[in-house]
């Protein structure tokens, strides 16, 4: 039987890690792609679509949701639309299985959607901590919705086995990240900056902040642009914001602190999976509160500069630097992370994502009919509990 898998990819960030994936199954015999794109992908102001469009794979559903980067209501409602109007094209689809990437809440409707058509879901990097962001209840709701589980590194692995889910349905496969950096021929210097009009070398570095949804992303934006102040001897190239709640206010602010800057800091407000890992490489390092730092960047073999709360949880491999909401600790955790001593044991330094051939493996285990028909039967597992040591019982409980 050939398996249907919808997939849904919700903007730049996942479909970046899905690419590998998505080409594989396309060229598979035992899968029909069904290729459901929505979010930011089609925004007026992020449409990223045209790079879905010039890799040539087929659109199976466009999925249009109401305009976003304002409040956390508008990305309620948002959500919801989302849900109705996801799961009308996964209905479509005919789907044997639905393939989920992260934690957007356009994903979480997905699954949503998903589990009220009685569709399997697959989900890659599930088990992950994120205490700076409203991705974090909502990550751990998808995988309390999925069927199959692909996380992409041991601790997360062993986490959602604690989360109750059968241990033969979570697999650690490691990172599409690795497979995507290996298949991607990436721009130098010279290339880059006749693509794309603005330089990024190694002179540059490669910035990205997104709404801290769980806290406080007006003052970790300003510590961070005031950090950039001190951090002359660099230029500075902005990648735009996604469009959660604040989005906006991010954009706004970044696009003043250029205007004051002249000369010295430009945005591209997409550079697609090949400009960004490009970019990546050929900088001096990558800073900000994105996962790509911590997921594509050490890849690369490239120092990146973890800033705020926003993937406070994650598993950092050796190359990142993590630096507090606090411009003097973000000013020398970038001078360390560029130093020549950094810089070398950046390129050697171990990678916790595996080593590649992830597509194959997801592929492999999706292609398994009889193991997507026990999946769907499974329960969930209680694992042996021990009280805390000094845990009181909550307030109206009994013992």
């Amino acid at each position: 039987m050939t398996v249907r898998a919808a997939v849904v990819t919700t903007s730049r960030a996942d479909y970046g890690l899905l690419h590998p994936l998505l080409v594989k199954l396309d060229g598979d015999p035992r899968f029909e792609l069904r290729l459901i794109v929505t979010g930011s992908h089609l925004a007026a102001e992020h449409s990223t679509v045209d790079e879905i469009e010039a890799d040539a794979l087929p659109i199976f559903a466009r999925v249009e949701l109401p305009a976003g980067g304002g409040d956390r209501l508008q990305m309620a409602g948002r959500a919801g639309a989302a849900l109705t109007l996801l799961a009308d094209a996964i209905d479509r689809s005919g789907a044997d299985v639905v393939v989920l990437l992260g934690d957007r809440f356009e994903t979480f409707a997905a699954a949503g959607a998903a589990v009220l058509l009685d569709v399997p879901v697959a989900h890659i990097h599930g088990g992950e901590v994120t205490a700076g962001a409203v991705d974090d209840p909502l990550r751990h709701a998808i995988t309390k919705m999925a069927t199959l589980h692909f996380p992409v590194a041991e601790t997360y692995r062993r986490r959602i086995v604690q989360m109750g889910a059968p241990a033969w349905t979570v697999f650690n496969v490691g990172a599409l990240a690795v497979d995507n950096v290996a298949g991607t021929p990436l721009m130098g210097p010279d290339e880059f900056l006749k693509e794309f009009g603005v330089a990024c070398d190694s002179d540059t570095l490669l910035v990205t902040f997104h709404p801290v949804t769980r806290g406080d992303s007006a003052h970790e934006l300003d510590v961070l642009m005031r950090a950039l102040d001190e951090l002359t001897e660099f230029k500075v190239l902005f990648t735009a914001p996604n469009d959660d709640a604040g989005g906006e206010a991010v954009a706004s602010s970044l696009e003043r602190w250029i205007q004051d800057h002249p000369g010295r800091a430009a945005l591209v407000s997409s550079l697609g999976s090949r400009g960004y890992l490009s970019a990546a490489r050929n900088a001096a390092a990558v800073v900000g509160n994105s996962s790509s730092g911590l997921h594509e960047v050490p890849v690369l073999g490239v120092p990146s500069v973890d800033v705020g709360t926003r993937q406070e949880g994650r598993e950092r491999p050796p190359s990142v630097v993590h630096a507090g909401a606090d411009a003097t600790a973000i000013v020398a955790a970038v001078r360390h992370a560029t130093s020549p001593e950094h810089r070398a044991f950046s390129k050697v330094a171990l990678n916790p994502y595996g080593e590649g051939h992830t597509a194959e493996h997801i592929a492999d285990f999706l292609a398994d009919e009889d193991l997507l028909l026990r999946a769907r039967r499974a329960t969930f597992v209680d694992l042996q509990f021990e009280e805390p040591a000094g845990a009181a019982p909550a307030e109206g409980s009994h013992r």
